[in-house]
């Protein structure tokens, strides 16, 4: 999930009151490699993601 400023929004490390590191604005398809520069990619920017598949790694406080 990336923010609106180009940024990975991660999850918090606190149990029990995880967040966010920034407001998700888009989500990429696929994970791309970005080590030897920029590279094409696909992006979600509107639409409907599936919790168990996009979701699953991040703790239920940070998802709603």
């Amino acid at each position: 999930m990336i923010d609106e400023v180009g940024k990975v929004a991660k999850q918090t490390e606190t149990s029990g009151s995880e967040t966010l590191s920034a407001t998700p604005v888009v989500v990429l398809y696929r994970t791309v490699d970005v080590t030897h520069g920029g590279m094409p990619c696909s992006l979600v920017v509107e639409g409907y993601l599936r919790a168990d598949r996009v979701l699953d790694e991040f703790a239920p406080a940070a998802v709603t």
